[in-house]
């Protein structure tokens, strides 16, 4: 289990997909370091391999250098786009399990935070980046992200709870229901990518979370019966849509039409609307943390610690 992250705690920062502009990651460790935290950055963190930050090896080794530095407590992905799936069947999963740490981000680092979950059952966040997000940091909600690295579970339960409370949730077959389970996911096209690979969780009895931006409607389409298709449907215990943008804001009315008839036949109760993914004051969670969907109540409730 990773530490928890306090005020005063360095964090490293990596850029594990596509490279960054440093006045956006300068724009970002500002907004952390006003959290008051100390940051550190990773010695590749600049590099540029066409369209992604460094080759293989300057990523893996800004990794390890951010894992097993002594003071470093938790590890920040600065932005997401492509290239984290390059890192998977290079990992040293054994040598990260032995210095547990929180890795933050989501879109592209999903592939990751995932990998990390199915092979040494590691936690991290879903949460914003430090070269994005945090470089227009009125788009973030500094309570929940503060209570989560710290892992104050009342009041991360009480902020995580408002989510379910928006006015613009929508809910399908959730009529004096609650649901248990682990609380996995991320970004649509990254989970239909994974999905068939040996670094796919096993999402049997999972609260499944998907979110995704700039996708026409028939690549929405695709991803999700590309997860159908692997049976993935037949094995949560619910879905939530986050938000979902496409490419034409125009069209975006057609979405809640779509997510309800594409679900249409399923049991599991569905919950789309959801204010997280790329969308101000996403919501943050642990990967993997058992969690409570009360859609009576309209609470989430973490069901146990992901940090010490």
């Amino acid at each position: 289990m990773p530490a928890a992250v306090h005020v005063g705690d360095m964090v490293g920062i990596i850029a594990p997909a596509s490279p960054i502009k440093n006045e956006f990651l300068c724009q970002g460790e500002l907004y952390l370091q006003n959290m008051g935290f100390k940051t550190m950055t990773a010695k590749n963190i600049f590099h540029r391999m066409h369209h992604v930050a460094g080759s293989v090896q300057d990523r893996l080794d800004d990794m390890y250098q951010m894992f097993t530095h002594d003071e470093v407590k938790a590890v920040f992905a600065a932005r997401g786009g492509y290239g984290s799936v390059h890192l998977l069947d290079q990992l040293d999963y054994a040598l990260l399990a032995e210095y547990p740490k929180l890795l933050v981000g989501y879109s592209d680092i999903t592939a990751l935070q995932l990998a990390l979950w199915s092979k040494i059952r590691l936690s991290s966040l879903s949460g914003p980046m430090v070269a994005t997000e945090m470089a227009r940091p009125d788009t973030i909600n500094d309570l929940l992200l503060r209570s989560i690295l710290a892992g104050t579970l009342p009041e991360a339960n009480k902020l995580a709870s408002a989510y379910l409370q928006d006015d613009n949730v929508r809910f399908l077959r959730a009529k004096n229901v609650v649901v248990r389970g682990r609380l996995l996911g991320g970004t649509l096209s990254v989970l239909s990518a994974l999905a068939g690979t040996p670094y796919f969780p096993d999402l049997t009895g999972a609260v499944l979370i998907l979110e995704e931006r700039g996708e026409r409607i028939y690549q929405l389409d695709r991803y999700l019966s590309h997860l159908r298709l692997a049976g993935v449907f037949e094995q949560v215990a619910m879905v939530v849509v986050g938000a979902l943008m496409l490419p034409d804001p125009r069209e975006n009315y057609l979405l809640p039409g779509f997510i309800n008839n594409f679900f249409a036949a399923d049991s599991f109760p569905l919950i789309s609307g959801f204010c997280y993914g790329h969308c101000p004051r996403s919501f943050i969670f642990p990967q993997g943390i058992g969690v409570e969907f009360n859609l009576t109540e309209r609470s989430i409730s973490f069901l146990s610690h992901w940090v010490l």
